[in-house]
């Protein structure tokens, strides 16, 4: 591929690239190239669209309810089950709600 200087950072999600005098390819979320040439932006982006579409299912990407507020976010994957709001307060994660009671002794 040409252009390497102009190449976007590495991301979460996969994108349409343009290469000068060849095209458009999709680039991975490390940035190496996953697809042929293609010669319209159209036909990229749909390509784009069905791997990020794939990615997101498979990291279970997508809309999620707040284990804390209820409130749906937009969740980066299963490891993502608080909103922004709730893992910001003042104090701390909000999971502190749920902690395990004591454990009583039997002697």
């Amino acid at each position: 591929m040409a252009d390497h200087h102009n190449m976007p950072a590495p991301g979460a999600d996969y994108v349409v690239f343009r290469v000068t005098g060849k095209g458009y390819v999709v680039l991975n979320p490390s940035r190496k190239q996953a697809s042929g040439v293609y010669h319209d932006l159209a036909s990229a982006q749909a390509r784009c669209d069905r791997l990020n579409a794939e990615l997101d299912r498979r990291l279970k990407r997508g809309p999620r309810a707040c284990m804390c507020c209820g409130e749906t976010f937009a969740s980066e994957g299963i490891g993502n089950r608080l909103c922004h709001r709730c893992r910001h307060l003042d104090g701390g994660p909000a999971v502190m709600a749920f902690a395990r009671p004591a454990r009583r002794s039997n002697g």
